[in-house]
């Protein structure tokens, strides 16, 4: 008796078994987007719109290593030649949320939501592709789009987030 029920355990979580793994599916690569290996040029494709965040302005309470990353970062002057580019009508710039195209007067309406203070402008988002040359073992990447963000702070002064201003559209 004894041996039986042994062998009807046995029996059991085999079955078991095989009935768990034919549930399984391979889900390795379900959500993401198929894009090709290979370009025409023979770059290899590493990433294609991959977002990446960059905190420009430093926090020197914080993460030493969240300030050493920036040390080099001067970006004002990039930031007023593109504000004057847009002002101009030089660069169409969208609204983040809707995609919609905004005007120089948008954009001067947002600036004075951050009291004209573009030093505020503390995070850059960039939509990249990234691409690998194997014969020069170079990452190429390829900046499709830059949102800037404004900081967001309390009344204490405490930063709690960021406002997406505007995105720009390269190319």
């Amino acid at each position: 008796m004894k041996s039986f029920i042994k062998y009807l355990l046995i029996v059991l979580v085999i079955l078991v078994m095989i009935v768990a793994c034919k549930g399984k599916r391979d889900i390795t690569n379900q959500g993401l987007k198929k894009v090709s290996t290979l370009t025409d040029t023979g770059l290899i494709v590493v990433a294609k719109d991959i977002i990446t965040e960059v905190i420009v302005n430093q926090d020197t309470t914080g993460d030493p290593w969240e300030v050493e990353k920036i040390q080099g970062y001067i970006g004002k002057p990039m930031i007023d030649k593109l504000f004057e580019d847009i002002y101009s009508n030089r660069i169409i710039v969208y609204d983040f949320h809707s995609g919609l195209e905004l005007t120089p007067k948008d954009i001067k309406k947002l600036e004075e939501e951050i009291n004209s203070d573009r030093s505020s402008i503390g995070k850059l988002q960039f939509t990249e592709d990234w691409y690998f040359d194997p014969e020069s073992d170079a990452i190429i990447k390829d900046v499709k789009s830059i949102v800037f963000g404004a900081e967001l702070k309390e009344e204490s002064g405490k930063l709690y987030g960021y406002k997406a201003l505007f995105q720009m559209k390269l190319k």
